[in-house]
C-alpha cells in the first residue's frame, strides 16, 4: 500500500502548487521514508499505532528547529498542526491510527513546508525517520549512510576508532566494555563509565548512531570524552587518539596443561572459525581436559555466529527459538548431529553478557553441556533486522524474541547462572529491564531450575576463572550433573577463599 500512496501522494502535491516543481525528496528522498514505513508496519514485532509514530517525527523535526513548535495543540483525541505557510492540519487519532495514508500525506506536508529549514531534502526526511523509530525500542535504529558503511566495516573485523562498546542506560551514553589494546583501554576507560560529553559538547540526547559518528574519525585524529565514573567528585577528561580497531574477538590461552581458556568479546563474522582454530593451537601439546569459555561483558553480535559456537560444543538439541509477529519470524535452531568437541566446560556470564551471548549461555545450559558460573546475563532477548535501504542507510528493527530451548523467555531475566556469584558491585548494575521503552516481558514466570548462590565481597576476575578450572578438574566425567554437585561440594570452600 504504501508504494501505490507515495506515487499517488507525489502527483496530488506536484500538480496542487502551480508554477513549483516538486522537490527531489519526493523522487528519492520521501521514498525512503515510505520504505522505513512499510518495513515497521510489515515486520516489526508489535503492531504499530500510526498515531505515535507521528508524534514521534513531529517531535524530532521540534527538536532541530531549535523547539519551534509546529504542534498548535494537541490532546489524546486530536492534534493540530501549524505549518510556516499557514496551512493547519487537523489530525484525529482515531482517524490516523490504522490509515497508513493519512500518515504519509501528513508527513509529506510537513517535510515539504519546511524542507527548506534544512540544509538539504534527505535532513529533514532523515530527521523524521528517526523520530519515528525512537517511538519503538531501544535497539531499534535509523542509520544513516556513512554509519552504515562504518558499521559493515566493523562486522568485517575493524574500524577506525578508540576502542569501546557503548550503550544508552537511562538516557546516559555508557561503555559497556572498552576492547582490549585499544586507546580507550590503555588509557584506562572502564565498563560502566559514563561519557557525559565528547569534544566538549554534551551527549544528552545523542542516540548511539550518532555518539558513535561522533566518537570516530580517523587515525591519528584525537577526541576528547569527559567521564564520570562512580566514586568519583567529578567527571575527567580522556584525549584519546583515534587508531585502526582490529576486533579480535576471541582470545586464547592454556591455563593449567589441559585446561584452556577461549574468551568470546563479540561475535563477529569470522568468530565460530577463530574458535575452531584456538581450539587447536590449545589441544597442540596437550589434548583439552576442559574448557573455560568467557563470555562476559560479551555484548552479542552476529546471531549466525552465537549459532554455529554453540553447535560445535553441543552433539544434539535445540540451541534457540524465535518467535515473531510474522511466520517467517517464528524459528527452532538446532545444532546439526554429532559432537565436534566433547571436552568438559565451565561457561561465565555477567550482567554484560548479552543477545547472542545469551544464545550460548541457554544452548549450554539447557542441554546440560555446560555448567554455567557468573551473574545473571543483561536481559536482551530480541532479535534486530537489518534492512539496507535505497540511499546506503538502513532501518535495524526488532523482528522477533528469543526462548531458551526449554521455551523460557530470555527477555528481561537474562540467564540465571548454576553458580551465581552474588556482589553488591552486580546488584547496581543496569540491565534490560531498566531501558526506557525496553519490551516487555510477556511470561510472568522463570524456569525452576535448580542454581547455587554465593555471596562475595568482591569479584576478581582471575578468581573466577580458577574456580572454574577447580571445578573441570575435581569432575573428572565431565558430566553436567557431576560438574553442579563438585561446584556444590565446594561452597563452603569457595565461599571462605573468597576475596575479602
Amino acid at each position: 500500500m504504501f508504494k501505490n500512496a507515495l506515487i499517488i501522494l507525489a502527483f496530488l502535491l506536484i500538480t496542487s502548487k502551480p508554477g513549483s516543481a516538486a522537490p527531489p525528496l519526493f523522487h528519492e528522498d520521501f521514498a525512503v521514508l515510505t520504505d522505513v514505513l512499510s518495513l515497521i508496519q510489515n515486520d516489526y514485532i508489535f503492531v504499530t499505532d500510526n498515531w505515535i509514530l507521528l508524534e514521534g517525527a513531529i517531535s524530532e523535526i521540534e527538536k532541530n528547529r531549535d523547539g519551534q513548535k509546529i504542534v498548535e495543540q494537541k490532546n489524546d483525541k486530536t492534534m493540530t498542526i501549524a505549518l510556516p505557510d499557514g496551512k493547519k492540519i487537523t489530525v484525529d487519532h482515531e482517524g490516523i491510527r490504522n490509515d497508513d495514508l493519512i500518515l504519509i500525506e501528513i508527513l509529506a506536508d510537513v517535510c515539504y513546508a519546511l524542507a527548506d529549514e534544512f540544509p538539504a531534502p534527505e535532513n529533514i526526511i532523515y530527521t523524521a525517520i528517526g523520530g519515528i523509530v525512537r517511538t519503538l525500542d531501544p535497539h531499534s535504529s535509523f542509520i544513516s549512510p556513512e554509519v552504515f558503511k562504518e558499521l559493515q566495516a566493523e562486522k568485517k573485523g575493524d574500524f577506525r576508532g578508540i576502542g569501546i562498546v557503548i550503550s544508552i542506560e537511562e538516557g546516559i551514553l555508557t561503555v559497556v566494555a572498552p576492547i582490549e589494546g585499544t586507546p580507550a583501554f590503555n588509557q584506562g576507560i572502564r565498563a560502566w563509565d559514563q561519557i557525559l560529553r565528547i569534544d566538549n559538547e554534551p551527549t544528552d540526547g545523542l542516540n548511539l548512531m550518532e555518539a558513535t559518528k561522533k566518537i570516530r574519525g580517523p587515525k591519528g585524529t584525537s577526541v576528547i570524552i569527559s567521564v564520570w565514573r562512580d566514586g568519583w567528585e567529578a567527571a575527567r577528561d580522556f584525549t584519546l587518539v583515534r587508531d585502526v580497531i582490529p576486533l579480535k574477538s576471541i582470545r586464547a590461552k592454556i591455563l593449567e596443561p589441559g585446561f584452556g581458556y577461549i574468551r568470546v568479546t563479540r561475535f563477529l563474522t569470522d568468530t565460530s572459525r577463530n574458535a575452531v582454530e584456538a581450539i587447536l593451537d590449545l589441544g597442540k601439546e596437550t589434548k583439552l581436559k576442559g574448557l573455560v569459555l568467557d563470555l562476559r561483558n560479551n555484548p552479542g553480535g552476529l546471531l549466525d555466529q552465537a549459532l554455529r559456537l554453540s553447535d560445535l560444543f553441543l552433539e544434539e538439541g535445540t540451541i534457540i527459538l524465535t518467535k515473531g509477529r510474522i511466520k517467517q519470524n517464528n524459528n527452532t535452531y538446532t545444532a546439526i548431529p554429532g559432537y565436534q568437541y566433547d571436552f568438559p566446560i565451565v561457561v561465565l556470564v555477567n550482567a554484560g553478557s548479552a543477545s547472542g551471548t545469551e544464545v550460548v549461555a541457554a544452548a549450554m545450559q539447557d542441554n546440560n553441556r555446560a555448567l554455567i558460573i557468573g551473574n545473571q546475563t543483561f536481559g536482551k532477548g530480541s532479535i534486530q533486522t537489518v534492512y539496507p535501504l535505497k540511499d546506503g542507510s538502513a532501518l535495524r528493527i526488532t523482528t522477533s524474541e528469543f526462548y531458551t530451548p526449554k521455551g523460557v523467555e530470555i527477555q528481561q531475566m537474562g540467564i540465571i547462572p548454576d553458580l551465581v556469584l552474588e556482589s553488591s558491585k552486580q546488584e547496581d548494575i543496569e540491565r534490560e529491564k531498566d531501558l526506557a521503552k525496553a519490551i516487555p516481558r510477556k511470561q510472568t514466570h522463570r524456569e525452576n531450575r535448580e542454581t547455587i548462590h554465593i555471596q562475595l565481597e568482591q569479584e576478581k576476575e582471575d578468581d573466577v576463572i580458577s574456580l572454574a578450572v577447580d571445578i573441570l578438574k575435581k569432575t573428572p566425567s565431565g558430566k553436567y550433573e557431576d560438574l553442579l554437585a563438585t561446584a556444590k561440594n565446594m561452597k563452603d570452600t569457595i565461599m571462605h577463599e573468597a576475596p575479602r
